[in-house]
């Protein structure tokens, strides 16, 4: 896909620049139209990403209750909000594949366009010129974009608004809605939608590894997306903190991630001592994105890379303990006080921004990430797996009103 956009969307680019310039105006919507009847929000890359323009997407929900808002995004990202009816009345996508798989999804979609008519477009990529052409394409009316350094990007919205790197993610997001006529309201995420069935898969597969109900859960993400394979701690490091969680007790180590991760997980379980392997399970092309959620609604605590997995997680609300490097987590962190972000900031951090496309080249071998302790990622996941389950939480709080209750009742 960088090489579509970089060969592909350049000439385009500027093809389509010249038309769009007759088209393009100087500021930003700022208030709400209400003649705005379907709006299509283009997010492609990152699960992370979608997970953090859920505050964007329920302000234009709110903004435009009648409206019919479709989200675009890749094939895999699909399930994140499909059925969040509370966020999108619908999603589509594209299929990546090779050439020609993409340049077919790519000729329907365009016909999909021309059925659908949208009256507003919001682009929530901030460096792709694919996006940009795609969103001039619709012939929406109302096109919102981020100002670019990309040439003749700009030209193809018709309202361009700032990019302001210096601003968490969710802010950016929630500036494109704003532009679009919505309030700028809460910054807190949507949880994704799991069902009851999702639930049962993820309970089955725990089950049948001989994790039962009573036993503390904590989940490992050793993989990172391959837009940027520096994100990623140590592999011996993964081994080390599950060799010590395994030693906690009552804990059961699950290790995660898609099929193509299992060489990543085999190489961590590699590294532990029969015992901390016993206590492992490795699910590992075995959950879909929604019954990964569901696991974690069941887990006490989540390591994880900077990646989208660790987003998921935080916005189902488990603790997340979060492993930055090259990225920012001013930028991209968590934004609720549950979760820890570890983060060793070099005099080069961060390396990988949407200046240089999201590209790392590190001579230094990722320091930033070989800098994090296991010492210190373990003291973090002993005191949450140390505090009360979700459920002995529950119950303590009801028991409280209870007592409460009474007590008042008493006095009466």
């Amino acid at each position: 896909m960088k090489l579509v956009d970089y060969y592909a969307g350049a000439p385009a680019c500027f093809l389509l620049s010249t038309i769009g310039k007759f088209f393009s105006a100087a500021s930003p919507l700022l208030r709400r139209d209400a003649s705005v009847r379907k709006i299509l929000v283009i997010k492609f890359w990152g699960i992370g990403s979608i997970v953090n323009a859920s505050p964007a997407l329920r302000a234009l929900r709110q903004a435009y209750p009648a409206a019919r808002l479709t989200l675009l995004t890749l094939s895999r990202n699909t399930s994140v909000y499909d059925e969040n009816r509370e966020l999108v009345d619908r999603v589509v996508h594209f299929e990546v594949g090779d050439f020609w798989r993409f340049s077919l999804a790519f000729l329907r979609f365009l016909l999909h366009l021309a059925s659908e008519r949208y009256d507003l477009v919001v682009d929530l990529e901030f460096f792709s010129r694919f996006s940009a052409v795609v969103t001039f394409l619709s012939l929406a009316p109302r096109r919102i974009g981020f100002d670019s350094r990309k040439l003749w990007r700009s030209d193809l919205y018709s309202h361009v608004i700032p990019y302001r790197d210096n601003q968490h993610v969710i802010d950016s997001f929630l500036d494109a809605a704003v532009a679009a006529g919505a309030k700028r309201g809460s910054r807190e995420l949507s949880k994704p939608f799991v069902s009851s069935a999702d639930r049962a898969k993820a309970s089955s597969l725990l089950l049948s590894a001989g994790i039962h109900s009573s036993d503390k859960i904590l989940v490992i993400n050793p993989n990172t997306g391959e837009l940027a394979l520096e994100r990623r701690w140590p592999l011996e490091n993964f081994s080390q903190l599950i060799e010590l969680s395994s030693r906690l007790p009552g804990v059961r180590i699950v290790l995660i991630g898609a099929a193509k991760d299992r060489p990543i997980v085999y190489k961590v379980l590699s590294g532990l001592s029969p015992y901390a392997y016993a206590r492992s399970v490795n699910t590992c092309g075995r959950l879909s994105l929604r019954q990964l959620a569901a696991l974690f609604e069941r887990a006490d605590a989540v390591v994880s890379n900077d990646s989208g997995p660790m987003h998921l997680s935080a916005a189902v609300g488990t603790p997340t303990i979060c492993l930055f490097g090259p990225e920012t987590p001013a930028k991209y962190g968590p934004l609720d006080k549950r979760h820890f972000i570890f983060y060793e900031s070099l005099r080069c951090s961060p390396c990988m921004s949407v200046a240089n496309d999201k590209t790392v080249s590190c001579p230094r071998n990722a320091e930033c990430m070989r800098r994090i302790k296991v010492a210190k990622v373990f003291e973090t996941v002993k005191k949450l797996l140390s505090e009360p389950r979700k459920e002995e939480r529950r119950t303590s709080r009801a028991a409280k009103t209870v007592a409460e209750k009474l007590k008042e009742r008493r006095r009466k």
